[in-house]
């Protein structure tokens, strides 16, 4: 905008300045003018606001920070440029540290315009990448979903806080939709009727979700429904900030990218505009199919996370707790588990065989695995973290197409 103002000024000073009654000059009649000068207001100010987000260094974290507190805080002043981490050391989660120059008084902002594409270039902000087709980039506009009754509730403080100045700070607009009923999400990402007034998803160039893993399970299945639903996974990005009470996929986003858990840390990297793609898993019982994106879990593990529910107040403890309680009150489950290895997923995929056969059909004998016995768990991921404290699938990627399934049998004890 200053430069808007300082072009125009230059370009019609007359205009700007209009003349009054007095003495002429060779300026056209205006006074207090000298010729061949440009009017320049000494009052105008211009500043460069550089939104910085570091992480802690290790040295940084005190021992609070293991009783979910900190004694850190931010320096006030630019401090000096740090030693470089060393092998080994992790460090912590990121924090606000903006600088705000004031710009030197001028005419010309192409040093200031060259800066700023600079710190963007280095930024590495999607939003503003050079298109490559020759596009013309638009601002990045995003649907945000928020579900103020998921894990403790703090999911709308957090919008407020953190999500709303850092994507105003990332130059990215937004829609807010707030559910109110169980499966709101998932009817506002299917295809608009006629006479709604609100936007369509594909309207939008990301989704941000924000709340447990199960907002994004109900806009995944919301999205299924749709005629464009392939186009639209392709296409959209999608991002989650964890507010519930497991947080499988935001921790698991957070791992492979680097970065320690929390919400700032979450939206620094929807803020980026980078993504990857990610494993989906498709699953079929007799009375319904869905897609999901995290684990499939039966027996102890689903024992655990439906009955707990009733204790849903308590947070992440109420997992802890009934995974105590059903330790005690062991139960087992009659099962027949088939699979096909890795090594033999190669075979299918060269020879174009790649559907899964369905409930009523035999399984192939050669080179299906099958196990028919009682079950005490079964959990199956294509994530790292089933929950923000469950490293349960290290070896899991974001897209590696392998499930990584934990099978325990009797006989075991229940200390072991």
């Amino acid at each position: 905008s200053c430069t808007n103002i300082f072009s125009a000024l230059q370009d019609d000073v007359e205009r700007v300045f209009k003349c009054k009654t007095g003495n002429s000059s060779s300026t056209g009649g205006c006074t207090g003018i000298d010729s061949g000068d440009v009017p320049f207001d000494s009052q105008a100010v211009a500043y460069l606001n550089i939104y910085c987000y570091p992480q802690r260094r290790p040295s940084q974290e005190g021992w609070l920070s293991y009783c979910g507190m900190t004694s850190f805080k931010p320096p006030i002043r630019c401090p000096e440029i740090p030693p470089p981490i060393e092998n080994g050391e992790k460090l912590g989660n990121r924090y606000s540290q903006h600088r705000r120059l004031e710009v030197v008084a001028g005419r010309d902002f192409s040093h200031i315009q060259a800066l700023v594409k600079g710190i963007r270039n280095v930024a590495k902000l999607g939003q503003f990448q050079v298109a490559t087709s020759g596009a013309v980039l638009h601002p990045s506009k995003y649907l945000v979903i928020v579900n103020p009754k998921g894990g403790t509730g703090k999911a709308e403080s957090i919008y407020l806080s953190t999500v709303i100045p850092m994507l105003e700070q990332a130059g990215v607009e937004h829609d807010l939709c707030t559910t109110t009923h169980a499966r709101h999400a998932e009817e506002r990402v299917k295809e608009s009727g006629t006479g709604s007034t609100d936007k369509d998803l594909a309207d939008y160039d990301g989704l941000i979700c924000l709340g447990g893993d199960g907002i994004l399970h109900e806009v995944l299945q919301g999205v299924e429904t749709r005629k464009d639903a392939d186009e639209i996974l392709k296409r959209l990005k999608i991002g989650i900030v964890g507010c519930g009470t497991s947080n499988g996929l935001a921790m698991s986003l957070l791992h492979e990218s680097g970065e320690q858990y929390g919400a700032l840390d979450s939206t620094f990297l929807i803020c980026k505009g980078q993504t990857v793609p990610m494993d989906l898993s498709h699953y079929s019982s007799r009375n319904e199919e869905y897609t999901s994106f995290l684990t499939f879990s039966w027996a102890f593990i689903a024992d655990v996370d439906i009955e707990s529910e009733s204790i849903r107040w308590l947070g992440r403890l109420r997992n802890e707790l009934w995974s105590a309680w059903r330790a005690v009150w062991l139960r087992t489950y009659k099962a027949r588990f088939s699979y096909l290895p890795p090594s033999k997923v190669a075979d299918y995929k060269t020879t174009g065989i790649t559907t899964m056969p369905s409930l009523s059909d035999d399984i192939p004998a050669d080179d299906w695995v099958t196990i028919e016995d009682d079950f005490i768990l079964f959990w199956a991921a294509h994530v790292s973290h089933a929950s923000y404290t469950t490293y349960n699938s290290p070896a899991s990627k974001m897209q590696d197409g392998v499930f990584q399934i934990m099978v325990i049998r009797p006989p075991i004890s229940k200390y072991q």
